[in-house]
């Protein structure tokens, strides 16, 4: 998958996909002008949001005793950020 804006390779195992809470999404998506089922990456996502992503931006998981998404969990470790 690569994403809509610079059409670089969107990896959940390198660091550089992301899931977005879905209210924040539809803002994102509004934001560059993209459609919501398209895909941006996290750096693409961080210039139409104007900041740094952060913990609290991320979609909560839907299984129980999972506390973080797994491509959200490695982008945290990639970027070294935690909030």
């Amino acid at each position: 998958m690569n994403c809509i804006k610079c059409s670089k390779s969107i990896d959940p195992y390198k660091g550089s996909m992301v899931m977005l809470d879905d209210a924040l999404w539809v803002i994102v998506a509004r934001n560059a002008g993209i459609k919501k089922s398209d895909s941006m990456c996290a750096d693409c996502i961080e210039l139409a949001m104007g900041r740094k992503i952060k913990e609290s931006d991320f979609m909560s998981p839907q299984i129980r005793h999972v506390k973080i998404i797994p491509c959200n969990s490695i982008f945290l470790d990639k970027r070294k950020v935690r909030s």
